[in-house]
């Protein structure tokens, strides 16, 4: 059974490669709340998206700040606002494209709710 689940991933990982895809996502919890930044690498492009996994229903406020520098030049996009996550649901909070030669980039997604907070953290390249 091991051995199946290796292969079907190894094909996974081969087909996202074999179409220029790269994906990858970086994620940090606390008190049954996780944070996540998942990065996708397309034709040039990378789109980072933020979202909040929580164990129970949760409402705050989400800050998503990203940094680009790169032959297209630099960028810094903020991202924010309130949201209401239902308990075990995947809440998507911001989504950012960066075009052309993203170069190097930082993200960091800080979510609020309830006076606690949790941050992760995402990047490539010297920022």
């Amino acid at each position: 059974m091991q051995k199946s689940v290796l292969t079907l991933a190894l094909v996974a990982v081969a087909g996202l490669a074999t179409a220029g895809i790269a994906a990858t996502s970086t994620s940090a919890a606390s008190d049954g709340v996780r944070c996540e930044i998942a990065v996708k690498e397309r034709s040039g492009r990378v789109t980072l998206e933020g979202f909040v996994d929580a164990a129970s229903s949760i409402s705050g406020s989400y800050e998503l700040l990203v940094s680009k520098a790169g032959g297209g030049g630099s960028a810094h996009i903020s991202q924010g606002g309130e949201f209401s996550a239902a308990a075990g649901a995947r809440t998507p909070l911001g989504n950012v494209v960066l075009g052309g030669d993203a170069g190097s980039y930082s993200a960091t997604l800080k979510v609020t709710w309830d006076g606690k907070s949790v941050s992760c953290k995402s990047g490539r390249g010297s920022l």
